[in-house]
This record gives structure tokens, C-alpha cells and sequence, in this order.
């Protein structure tokens, strides 16, 4: 299995579906098991 690590500061967000993610919650939802 591989590695994957996502650093970003508190302002870089992503606009989703009229939400605002943080990359942090996107890198958790990414390497949880589906």
C-alpha cells in the first residue's frame, strides 16, 4: 500500500456543492477504507 500526505494551511479550502472542504478532511475521507 502507498503513502499520501496533504499539507495546507487553514485558508486552503476546496468549494464543493456550495460547501467549503479543507484539503485536511479531504486527505481523511481519502485514505479511510471504503
Amino acid at each position: 500500500m502507498g503513502f499520501m500526505q496533504i499539507t495546507d494551511r487553514s485558508k486552503d479550502v476546496i468549494k464543493s456543492g456550495g460547501e467549503w472542504i479543507s484539503s485536511i478532511e479531504l486527505e481523511n475521507v481519502a485514505v479511510r477504507p471504503p
